[in-house]
């Protein structure tokens, strides 16, 4: 009898050891998604990101709609797709893109910034610095892939 409750005792404690060892490593991977998207917070720039292509009335290039475009940083031309927002958008538009310097591949356009001339983008990048939007709560934040998925 004695070995029988001893055997539930250990059959419980393995089963509760294994349910732990699964949420930590749950929280382990949600942690590093969060890092991942705090990186444009923490090593943030700003660029104008132009529309090169823009899909065809009423298709999808992608899921939720998508469009080639590209941002210059350093002398390099970055090119990706970006997941287009709910309005649509025409080729040569320009926005403000915000992207991670220590891994360019982690960009977000942010569509309610259209950018009419380089006065009114230095103005978006001021305010932008002193208030910068929260990616999670807001739907302006699109992710830019550049031919990979981030996450």
């Amino acid at each position: 009898m004695k070995g029988k409750v001893k055997m539930n005792w250990t059959l419980i404690i393995i089963l509760l050891l294994n349910i732990l060892g699964i949420g930590f490593i749950k929280l382990h991977d949600q942690n590093k998604y969060i890092k991942t998207k705090t990186g444009i917070e923490k090593h943030g720039e700003y660029a104008i990101g132009i529309i090169t292509l823009t899909p065809p009335e009423g298709k999808l290039i992608k899921q939720g709609g998508a469009e080639r475009i590209l941002y210059k940083y350093k002398k390099q031309i970055f090119e990706g797709d970006a997941v287009g927002p709910f309005k649509r958008t025409k080729i040569g538009n320009k926005y403000v893109i915000v992207f991670d310097t220590t891994n360019l591949k982690h960009c977000m356009v942010l569509y309610d910034y259209p950018v009419k001339d380089s006065l009114q983008f230095v103005r978006d990048m001021e305010f932008l610095r002193k208030n910068p939007p929260k990616p999670y709560d807001t739907l302006i934040w699109k992710c830019f892939r550049n031919k990979e998925k981030l996450w």
